[in-house]
């Protein structure tokens, strides 16, 4: 699956990777996706949601 990134999003991206703090953009990627997750359920627990 490929997706198109806004060149801001992609330099963001090469630079995680550029840092050593992530091995590919998949990395980078797959991160965030699971900080949005955390965020949503934290959200959902606060408002006393499950």
């Amino acid at each position: 699956m490929s997706i198109d990134l806004k060149p801001e999003q992609q330099r963001v991206i090469d630079l995680a990777v550029r840092s050593g703090a992530y091995r590919n953009p998949g990395e980078v990627l797959e991160s965030s996706r699971l900080e949005v997750g955390r965020e949503m359920i934290s959200l959902r627990c606060s408002r006393g949601q499950t």
